[in-house]
């Protein structure tokens, strides 16, 4: 069954078939001839074909039946072994002459001419096929070429579509990184400003503190005049105690003008504490928010950043272990492909040279035979004519069928040949076809690798780019904050003038009403004491926690524009890898058309190595027509001499012999000689430099590709490297901002939490002061000393279990009880609930709750039901 080709005929080959058409023509014609030189006697042939037979079979017989009757007693009476083998060789004996006679006999029948009559005829006919097989072959190879011309063209051009892309996206990707470096550039402006901003709130910040501090001091020179005026007022009191009972209603008015000051300026300290507090919480919780959020976006893309280089440093390693396999198995497979055809071909030449060999050695045997048979027959010529005659002419038809054997085996070689050559030729187009597809795989593969780095690019740079647009509005908002807060300072400011200037005012319209009783100068001591700790305490928040608010502020600004400056950097970097990216696909572009020119250049060598074989194959199919007309022509003589004139049989026997021996056999030799020795040199040479030349290429293909591939991942290392140099550098800021960001959390606490101490300290004077109107001295002193829970511990010593339902009722009626209780529970509640936020808050909390305040803070609460509720 022959294989069909699949491959369709175009234009431009009509030539081929309709050159190829005559010669199977002719080769028909041929054929008929021999049927008609076939066709002499088949009924005398098939009549005779039984007698020989019969009469061999017959004499078997009858010689097998005298045999046994003439020894029928000794094999009755039993033999032994040499016996049995001697009657077989007697009985053998007879038996090989009659048949050596068969086979003479039917050696120079009419039937054995006959089959080689059809078995010529049968090798004509497969000489014309194989003739329009060649022709068929040597379309489909045409067909081939011009396939072939046609998919290296359609490489070529996605090859050039492909760099176009390239080029244009790496256009693309540097307009996007200049873009990306323009908006960087932006938010450094935008930061500088911001800086700017935050430096001349730091400037305003020590005029604020300044008036302050004035504003302070002239507190407590007031404070220290009001002591030494009482201190007069004591003296002046012992001479006013005759007036007693005459300027006890202007006492108690002056009681409740000094309670409803001290009282509205108690309110107006509240507020601007709590409006202080407010705001400061406000700022904090802002910048807490801000330095939150942009630590979570900073560790996000640093993970990002470190997911996306783990990923593609895995991608890459993959790709370039499967185009190392990929390569690797393609070499090998091209090698053993072409170690297969080289062994196939020495096979085939070898095969050619024995069959060429066994050729001339039968040729030879047949030639010395025919020369014994025709000496034989010139000694015989005289009684046995017609025997000679149709002797000569049998031995002629015999060397003929010879001939035609031989050429048989010629063409048998040569189709194998063509069978061979057709295969490899299959093989190779096969090769071709996946080396293309596997080019085309990895172009494939080299453009999606490209577009997912570019739109992981083009990703990031708007990742990077939201971040920078939030953080430019953080940095607004963080600006519109200060100036916020600079107009709260200033108008805190102009709020504690007017205080100061009104508590001015009242202190002396107090100055000259205090000439009352001693009870009056206790209160109005104790609320200048107060006073006077309030006024201390917004001092020193004023001079040390807003100084430091602000420089926290500041660092953080800075550590803003610290982490711009870095992103900037890695901008940097980015277009920098996105500049050496654009390089390396330039480089693999130029690789790829190297490949490309190279796989052209091995297409070429292979249709010159093709249309070699062919030219090869036809020199061949026409040494073997030669070689088959010379036969016919010595036949044609042979046989006009023979049956010209018997008299001169034996010269021209005699010369036929010699011009056989001589000419025919040493030119037939020599034809076939040279024939298989061109072939196999031709076969041999055009596999060997074809194969080198492949092998050469595809060793300079796979080392350009290893070398692009290992200094691709070099510089991809070296890319990796640097990144993680910078995540590290990253990280290591992070902790050593969280750390700052820790301090001064504990820095702020610890501050909150020492004025939360001053204030419940404060308040439980007045607790105490209400629990029991008798102040020693001696707890003054201890206080002024600074013992600042003398009167918590004070207060929890005169609470007993039994005054619970006193102190509720007197939480009930006294308005400034009340409000002294609810500011002490409320500060000790904060301070409570700071500590709890805290790591260690819960053993902070029952520290806190086992000592003087908690105790008192437990007691009140119980009192007014509050833990109840």
């Amino acid at each position: 069954m022959r294989k069909r080709s699949h491959i369709t005929v175009v234009e431009g080959e009509t030539e081929n078939v309709q050159h190829a058409e005559p010669e199977t023509l002719e080769l028909q014609d041929e054929v008929v001839e021999f049927e008609e030189w076939e066709e002499a006697e088949p009924v005398a042939m098939s009549r005779r074909g039984w007698i020989v037979p019969t009469i061999a079979g017959l004499a078997t017989t009858a010689w097998t039946a005298f045999f046994g009757y003439a020894n029928r007693a000794e094999i009755l009476a039993g033999g032994t072994i040499q016996q049995w083998s001697g009657w077989t060789s007697a009985w053998a004996v007879p038996v090989l002459l009659i048949v050596s006679l068969w086979i003479l006999s039917r050696r120079y029948s009419t039937v054995e001419a006959r089959r080689f009559g059809e078995v010529s005829r049968s090798l004509a006919e497969e000489s014309a096929r194989l003739e329009a097989r060649l022709a068929v072959v040597n379309r489909e190879l045409s067909l081939a070429r011009e396939f072939l011309g046609s998919q290296s063209r359609e490489l070529e051009f996605l090859s050039r579509s492909a760099s176009e892309r390239l080029s244009e996206h790496a256009d693309k990707l540097q307009g996007l990184v200049l873009d990306n470096g323009h908006q960087v550039e932006q938010i450094a402006t935008v930061s500088a400003t911001a800086l700017e901003n935050m430096t001349r709130l730091r400037d305003n910040l020590p005029v604020i503190a300044n008036s302050a501090k004035d504003v302070s001091n002239q507190i407590g020179g007031a404070g220290r005049s009001a002591q030494e005026q009482l201190d007069k007022l004591v003296s002046g009191f012992e001479r006013l105690n005759e007036f007693g009972a005459a300027s006890e209603r202007q006492v108690k008015s002056l009681q409740t003008r000094v309670d409803e000051a001290l009282e509205a300026f108690t309110a107006q300290a509240s507020d601007l504490e709590r409006i202080g507090e407010e705001r400061f919480a406000a700022l904090r919780e802002t910048s807490e928010q801000a330095r939150a959020e942009l630590d979570v976006r900073e560790i996000e893309a640093l993970a990002a950043i470190r997911a996306r280089s783990e990923a593609l440093r895995s991608e890459l390693a993959e790709a370039q272990q499967t185009a190392s396999a990929e390569e690797e198995l393609a070499l090998a497979a091209m090698r053993d492909r072409f170690t297969g055809l080289r062994v196939e071909a020495a096979q085939l030449a070898g095969s050619i040279r024995k069959g060429e060999e066994h050729a001339l050695e039968a040729w030879t045997g047949q030639v010395e035979g025919l020369r014994k048979r025709l000496t034989d027959a010139i000694s015989e010529i005289e009684r046995m004519d017609a025997a000679v005659i149709q002797a000569a002419t049998e031995r002629v038809q015999v060397l003929y069928e010879r001939a035609e054997t031989i050429n048989a085996k010629i063409d048998a070689h040569g189709t194998s040949l063509d069978n061979a050559t057709s295969e490899r030729l299959a093989a190779l187009s096969g090769a071709q076809d996946d080396i293309a597809r596997d080019l085309e795989l990895k172009l494939a593969a080299i453009d999606e690798a490209v577009e997912a780095r570019r739109a992981a690019q083009r990703s990031q740079l708007e990742r990077l780019t939201e971040e920078s647009e939030a953080l430019a509005e953080k940095v607004a908002a963080l600006g519109s904050t200060f100036d916020i807060v600079r107009e709260q300072g200033r108008e805190a400011g102009e709020d504690l003038d007017q205080a100061v200037t009104k508590l001015a005012d009242k202190l002396t319209g107090s100055r000259e009403a205090l000439d009352g009783t001693d009870t009056a100068v206790a209160r109005l001591t104790d609320a200048s004491v107060r006073l006077l700790e309030l006024i201390q305490a917004s001092a020193r928040h004023s001079r040390e926690d807003l100084p430091v608010a602000m420089k926290a502020s500041e660092d953080r600004l800075e550590h803003i524009e610290q982490r711009t400056a870095d992103i900037r950097s890695l901008l940097d970097q980015a277009r920098a890898s996105g500049d050496q990216l654009t390089q390396g696909m330039e480089e693999i572009e130029r690789r790829t058309r190297e490949a490309i020119e190279s796989f052209e250049n091995f297409q070429s060598g292979f249709g010159e190595t093709a249309a070699a074989q062919v030219d090869s194959v036809e020199r061949l199919r026409a040494g073997i027509a030669a070689l088959r007309d010379e036969s016919a022509q010595l036949a044609e003589r042979v046989q006009s001499e023979l049956s010209a004139s018997i008299t001169e049989l034996e010269d021209r026997a005699r010369t036929a012999l010699e011009a056989v021996e001589t000419e025919d056999a040493e030119r037939i030799a020599r034809l076939a000689r040279s024939v298989g020795e061109r072939s196999s040199e031709a076969i041999d040479k055009a596999l060997a430099e074809h194969t080198a030349d492949a092998l050469a290429r595809l060793d300079e293909a796979r080392q350009r590709s290893t070398e692009a591939a290992r200094s691709s991942a070099k510089e991809l290392r070296d890319q990796l490297a640097r990144l993680n140099e910078l995540t590290v550098n990253l990280e290591a800021r992070i902790a050593h901002a969280r750390d700052k960001i820790t301090d001064s959390v504990d820095g702020d606490f610890a501050r909150r939490v020492a004025l939360i101490t001053e204030s419940l300290n404060s308040n439980s004077i007045d607790i105490a002061k209400a629990l029991s109107t008798d102040v020693t001295d001696t707890a003054w002193a201890s206080y002024l000393r600074g013992d600042r829970g003398i009167f918590t511990r004070r207060a929890v010593k005169l609470i007993d279990n039994g005054q619970a339902r006193e102190i509720a009722e007197l939480y009930d009626e006294d308005t400034d009880f009340r409000e002294h209780v609810n500011r002490y529970i409320h500060d000790f509640e904060a301070m409570l609930r700071n500590l709890l936020s805290t790591r260690d808050g819960n053993a902070l909390s029952v520290t806190l709750l086992s000592s003087d305040m908690g105790k008192l803070y437990v007691v009140m609460a119980q009192a007014l039901e509050r833990l109840r509720q």
